[in-house]
């Protein structure tokens, strides 16, 4: 599938990471209501594992979203899991491909 737009038009510089330990409904507060918008790359240490989206979250039921963590229901993708947050480009690409799959 190919993107119309640049990772760069679609995210902003640097890139605005939610952490996997971060509760979902405290990652919908702070970081979806905050910043507006609809995905975030996770981060577990330094390393980007995965992509939440606000389908990601209402999959989880409302009740649980409390007690659910970022990283449990994040995407994955063996591809981002390999990437390091400190080359952006590749952090980029990575959103960018995952955007793609979906």
């Amino acid at each position: 599938m190919q993107l119309s737009a640049t990772a760069g038009r679609l995210m902003s510089f640097p890139a605005v990471v939610v952490p996997a330990e971060l509760g979902l409904a405290d990652a919908v507060e702070r970081y979806f209501v905050h910043y507006r918008y609809r995905a975030f790359p996770v981060r577990e240490g330094r390393r980007i594992v995965g992509l939440i989206d606000l389908g990601s979250i209402e999959r989880v039921a409302e009740g649980r979203r409390r007690s659910t963590t970022v990283g449990e229901a994040a995407i994955r993708d063996r591809e981002v899991g390999l990437l390091s947050i400190t080359d952006v480009r590749q952090v980029l690409r990575a959103v960018e491909l995952s955007a793609a799959a979906a």
